[in-house]
């Protein structure tokens, strides 16, 4: 959504919602030019995008680290003798 309000002092705004798996992202931004606040929005949602990106790569680094024995019923090694 892209808004002109001459009265105000940032008289354009720029709203984005981005439709996705899991929570949507969204931003917008108040500035003197259309193409200022523009800039902001995308600079906003690019910073989620990136943000989401690195939360998604390290849940999936964690699981791929952690050791048989540390897993989900810690019971020790797969065929280790007591």
């Amino acid at each position: 959504m892209l808004e002109h309000r001459r009265e105000d002092a940032l008289p354009f705004r720029a709203y984005v919602s981005l439709a996705v798996p899991g929570p949507d992202i969204h931003d917008d931004a108040r500035a003197h030019t259309l193409e200022a606040a523009w800039l902001k929005v995308a600079e906003g949602l690019r910073k989620q995008i990136e943000r989401r990106q690195g939360r998604r790569r390290a849940r999936a680094k964690s699981k791929r680290q952690m050791p048989l024995s540390t897993g989900r019923w810690g019971g020790g090694l797969v065929g280790a003798r007591a």
